[in-house]
């Protein structure tokens, strides 16, 4: 654990941990939450989820050791001065994991097993001391894999990750995730990814796509930094934020529950950021106030796939009474403590073999 607490000593620590500027990164987020109070200060347990591609057009470190990041630098930042809260805070690799693409079954894709991906988890705890004071999580990285294709120079354009923390009186816990930062798509079908993130706090989540960021460059855990400001990265010519396909293309996300639809005209790999926006009523006057939000970067893998049409889904039945579903969503309001009796009814006209599966919180998060 480190505890940020400092009185009148100026320290100048020298950090040997490695940081590559070479990890062909492909995505990921950082997430937190709030373990109690040390005293008077704030604890806290952050966690960085870092997507690596270690294929043969990776730096040779990364192809010989699997694609292990061995350690990363990290910051925290004061959000009315935007200045450094403590040195730089240096973690090793708390776990690595080998990541394959989840394809539906009985279906065939060239290349899939043998993508070289790993889940680069670290995981860390920190204090802080005032109740009032808002904090940033900083952690930023030299470069990309050089395949995104809505990327101007993927390869020469850093990552960064920010996850900007609620008051410390507010006690809060991100949104965490329990799905990969890697979709995979098929090329010319409708595809639909719930961003499964539920929130410890039962807090209300917004979910919206926002541009790409950018690195600042080096050094990477700098003494000031606005969070605010950061720089977009560069979108080649027909390619944005709300066009991350290209023409002909599509990406639509649900703010309410964060199920995504998207539809690839085109082979290669694209990169989009989801950023998730929590409110809560913290001054109990019916009104929900923005506490903080949460960014995740991820990156599609469009393949060509063996032609199929997807399945369709009939209205929604809750409690005998139809309910519409518009894009593939049908939304259903329900108090704490409803019990909710539901059919749903869903055809292939290619007669395939169906399974059926449920997501989501309320069905299988801590919540539900």
């Amino acid at each position: 654990m480190k505890k940020l607490l400092f009185t009148g000593l100026c320290l100048i620590l020298s950090f040997c941990g490695y940081q590559s500027q070479a990890t062909h990164i492909m995505g990921g987020e950082v997430t937190y939450r709030f373990l109690g109070l040390q005293g008077t200060n704030y604890r806290y347990e952050v966690t960085f989820n870092v997507y690596v591609d270690w294929d043969s057009t990776a730096s040779l470190f990364y192809q010989t050791n699997g694609g292990v990041i061995p350690a990363i630098n990290y910051g925290l930042y004061d959000k009315a001065t935007n200045l450094r809260f403590g040195p730089a805070i240096n973690i090793p690799n708390t776990d690595t994991t080998r990541y394959i693409p989840t394809l539906p079954p009985g279906c065939n894709v060239s290349g899939i097993q043998s993508l070289k991906i790993t889940i680069n988890t670290f995981i860390d705890t920190f204090e802080v001391p005032s109740p009032f004071n808002q904090y940033s999580i900083l952690y930023q990285n030299c470069c990309r894999n050089n395949s995104s294709l809505n990327i101007v120079n993927p390869a020469g354009t850093g990552i960064v990750m920010v996850n900007k923390m609620a008051n410390n009186f507010v006690q809060n816990s991100s949104p965490q995730f329990s799905d990969p930062a890697v979709p995979f798509l098929c090329k010319g079908d409708t595809t639909t990814f719930s961003n499964n993130a539920f929130d410890p706090d039962g807090d209300l989540l917004v979910y919206k796509f926002i541009a790409n960021k950018q690195s600042s460059g080096f050094p990477s855990v700098p003494l000031s930094f606005d969070v605010d400001m950061i720089p977009n990265t560069q979108y080649p010519f027909t390619y944005s934020e709300v066009d991350p396909f290209g023409p002909g293309g599509y990406a639509f996300i649900n703010s309410v529950n964060g199920l995504t639809k998207y539809y690839a005209p085109n082979e290669g790999e694209y990169t989009i950021t989801i950023e998730i926006e929590e409110y809560r009523d913290i001054n109990n006057d019916g009104i929900d106030d923005l506490i903080g939000t949460t960014r995740r970067e991820l990156q599609f893998i469009v393949r060509n796939c063996p032609p199929n049409d997807p399945p369709e889904a009939d209205d929604v039945v809750v409690n005998g009474n139809p309910i519409p579903t518009i894009n593939g969503t049908a939304n259903i309001d329900m108090n704490e403590g409803d019990i909710l009796t539901f059919n749903v009814n869903v055809t292939d006209d290619n007669n395939d073999s169906l399974e059926i599966f449920m997501e989501g919180d309320i069905l299988d998060g801590t919540n539900g």
